[in-house]
């Protein structure tokens, strides 16, 4: 049931994400890219809202080496200490200042809520990189 429902999530933001249908893209066009991350690895305590592991803050660090050349120009995460933890490297290192949405209490309106997160920064005609970390 959990995979269905975060496939049906990478589903809508693909869907957000690619061209209208019958849209055509023109050459030059900018392309929207929308980078989904999973939080990095968690610690077992606290159970509720755990903190990344030493092995966790090393992936976030990578994750950071790795996109700053994309220039990312949006990230958002959740309000929960794993995934504000995973995209603070990030954050730091491309300036960008997160933007939190927090999670809803279902899959469904979570997906919502950050597919509008997202195409808010669309709406703003800027190509779009951003490094979601919105997993629970």
């Amino acid at each position: 049931m959990t995979r269905t429902i975060w496939l049906a999530f990478l589903l809508v933001l693909i869907g957000i994400a690619a061209p209208a249908r019958g849209q055509a893209t023109q050459p030059g066009d900018s392309a929207t890219v929308v980078l989904l991350v999973r939080h990095a690895e968690k610690a077992a305590q606290p159970a509720d809202d755990p903190p990344l592991t030493q092995d966790g803050r090393h992936r976030a660090e990578a994750l950071a080496a790795v996109i700053k050349d994309a220039h990312p120009t949006a990230i958002i995460t959740t309000q929960l200490r794993r995934t504000v933890e995973t995209a603070q490297p990030s954050a730091s290192t491309t300036g960008i200042t997160p933007e939190v949405v927090p999670v809803a209490s279902t899959a469904e309106q979570n997906a919502a809520d950050v597919a509008a997160a997202v195409r808010k920064h669309m709406a703003r005609r800027s190509s779009l990189s951003a490094t979601t970390t919105l997993f629970r």
